[in-house]
């Protein structure tokens, strides 16, 4: 569901089950481009702790590491 709630912001898990936050930035953008995708990056950590982590019953101490 997240992953298509929020532009420019992808949540990945791997097979070790740690899950991050992707957000692509082309090698032709321009600073304005990089800046919207970089506030991405932190749209998406917020997202992820508020909404996300409470659903999915993360331990939120694990997160400190």
């Amino acid at each position: 569901f997240y992953n298509f709630s929020l532009e420019d912001v992808t949540y990945s898990m791997n097979k070790d089950g740690m899950i991050h936050s992707e957000n692509d930035i082309p090698r032709t953008s321009n600073l304005e481009n990089f800046h919207s995708e970089l506030t991405a990056v932190v749209l998406g950590a917020m997202t992820f702790l508020k909404e996300i982590v409470p659903k999915v019953g993360i331990d939120e101490e694990i997160l400190l590491i």
